[in-house]
């Protein structure tokens, strides 16, 4: 099958809006076939038109794996209007028509007692689907996600974890503590982290510091070595030491 032959003919359903910058989008089909199933933890590529030229957004499908549609968070971003989700936030409505590459398996939920969730930001989104799984499993977990403001981005996420999951809100003083998140998880432990690339350094350091092993440390597979090596610049220097520990 020809990659042409496999993209995959959405409607948008339904668009909610979070805050001033994110949007919730629900898709479902916009032929007589159903969307295909997806997998826990994927992301599909959104095609974004611009100027006649085409491009491919990513996105971290958040709901449940039952559901006939798909649901992605959209972000506007105001220091880039010309980036791909920045347009698609401002130019989509519902009963647009949005073509897309069949979904890919981001990360995968572990075997474990106990599942920790680490998110930054929109990053959350990348989590949503694992950590929805492990509460219908009835797994053991936390979800804990840094923000910068108050959205209904955080109420839709209570909405799915309930108690479980615990935001920090950094405008208010309130700041995420990686070292006692971990210091206090149980062995065995899998950790899960999406979001900033300094988010990511700050967990592997941590964990190191606290010898927890780098095997059960799982991150978006978007943070690979290629992009850490180009991004890693920008860090301090302690946390660029960090990165060389999985490249």
């Amino acid at each position: 099958m020809t990659e042409l032959a496999a993209l995959i003919q959405t409607q948008i359903v339904k668009i909610e809006n979070l805050d001033r910058s994110l949007k919730l989008f629900s898709l479902g089909s916009a032929t007589e076939f159903a969307l295909p199933p997806f997998p826990v933890g994927g992301h599909v590529s959104v095609c974004v038109q611009n100027n006649m030229a085409i491009k491919w957004c990513d996105f971290s499908l958040i709901n449940d794996t039952d559901n006939t549609y798909w649901q992605i968070i959209v972000q506007s971003h105001q220091r880039d209007i010309q980036s791909r989700s920045h347009m698609l936030f401002h130019a989509s409505h519902p009963g647009d028509k949005l073509i897309i590459k069949p979904p890919l398996t981001g990360m995968t939920l572990k075997q474990g007692k106990k599942h920790l969730f680490i998110a930054g930001g929109s990053g959350a989104s990348g989590l949503l689907g694992l950590a929805h799984q492990a509460q219908k499993l009835k797994l053991q977990f936390e979800f804990h996600h840094g923000i910068r403001y108050l959205s209904g981005f955080q109420l839709l996420i209570r909405n799915k974890l309930g108690e479980n999951y615990k935001f920090y809100n950094s405008s208010s003083g309130i700041r995420m503590n990686i070292n006692e998140l971990i210091i206090n998880q149980p062995a065995e432990t899998h950790i899960y982290v999406c979001g900033p690339i300094s988010l990511l350094a700050d967990t592997i350091q941590s964990a190191h510091e606290f010898s927890w092993p780098l095997h059960r440390i799982h991150w978006d597979r978007a943070f690979d070595c290629t992009l850490l090596n180009m991004l890693n610049s920008t860090l301090e220097p302690h946390k660029k030491a960090t990165l060389q520990l999985i490249c």
